[in-house]
């Protein structure tokens, strides 16, 4: 009995040890499994914590853009002429055609440039058809070159603007630069062009400022700007250094909003240009461009460009006589 009863015994102790060790084991998987997820929470936590640290290098925003216009002039006076006493410069409603596509590529978490071109054609506004045979293709490329600074986005930019017609096969050129920012919905643009040839019929200087913003109107937004532009729109005439003072006013108004179930946004703006430009006594022209448009849009990223170059066709153009 004795025998037996140490048996029992050791059987009981031999039960005991085989429990204690997987409760043992046990213990060890719980800690283990908390010891995880106490890690993965404070990676993730850290994550949260730090999120600039992660960078996408690439194309961020983007957008092409085309569109049809309507442009008809108003209040033109030519060397003392209006269009019912003799002038015909800028007295005729014409059809035109443009084009507009950018894309901003970030580079650092802070720094972006953006690359940006814009084509915009329309028929000579000349009233006498037997001179209508001057329109212009005005092309402008641009680039910035964008930071972020607190709550601003500030950037420099270029451009360069080409335009000529059938009439003029080399046209003319010219180049400008300037300064932008923008905070939030807010943006304010300044800077100066310059001719790159003497010649008389050619934009010889001009000093811009222009601002705007966007502002969201249903399921759209609404974007409002206007720029004033003063200078020298006509080039020496006859290699000379004669100043013809000049001036260029613009306001400009654009909704733009989705079709629904696509990735393209129609839109409409309308677009006021005053220029004039005196070149001596009883030798004032000036005229107001109205310009509606109608076209679409397709963002890349959803997102909207924080800078574009401004379309400068009115004042470079009119110098020579291509609207």
């Amino acid at each position: 009995m004795e025998y037996r009863g140490n048996h029992k015994s050791e059987k009981q102790a031999q039960r005991r040890a085989r429990k204690d060790s997987f409760m043992l084991f046990y213990r060890k998987i719980l800690v283990s499994t908390v010891a995880g997820i106490a890690f993965v929470q404070a990676a993730s936590a850290a994550d949260d914590i730090v999120p600039a640290e992660t960078f996408y290098s690439g194309i961020i925003a983007g957008e092409i853009a085309g569109w049809g216009s309507v442009v008809t002039p108003t209040n033109t006076s030519i060397n003392g002429n209006d269009c019912d006493s003799g002038a015909t410069e800028y007295c005729a409603t014409v059809f035109g055609v443009g084009g507009y596509a950018g894309a901003q590529y970030a580079f650092s978490p802070n720094w972006s440039v953006i690359v940006d071109g814009t084509i915009d054609y329309h028929e000579e506004t000349n009233s006498n058809s037997a001179n209508r045979d001057d329109p212009a293709i005005y092309g402008a490329v641009g680039a910035h070159l964008v930071t972020e600074y607190g709550p601003y986005d500030v950037g420099v930019f270029g451009t360069l603007i080409g335009h000529g017609n059938h009439a003029q096969p080399g046209g003319s050129s010219v180049a400008g630069f300037g300064a932008e920012v923008r905070r939030d919905n807010l943006f304010f643009q300044g800077g100066a062009l310059f001719g790159l040839q003497n010649d008389d019929d050619e934009l010889d200087n001009m000093f811009f400022v222009r601002g705007g913003g966007e502002y969201e109107v249903g399921p759209g937004v609404i974007e409002a700007s206007a720029a004033y532009g003063w200078g020298d729109f006509e080039g020496p005439s006859g290699g000379g250094n004669n100043d013809d003072p000049s001036d260029w006013v613009q306001w400009a108004v654009q909704y733009e909003a989705p079709i629904p179930n696509t990735r393209v946004n129609w839109f409409a703006g309308y677009q006021g240009d005053f220029v004039r430009v005196d070149e001596g006594p009883n030798a004032i022209e000036r005229t107001i461009l109205h310009t509606f448009m109608l076209g679409v849009k397709i963002k890349l990223n959803d997102k909207r460009l924080p800078f574009k170059t401004p379309n400068f066709r009115a004042p470079v153009t009119n110098a020579d006589e291509f609207n």
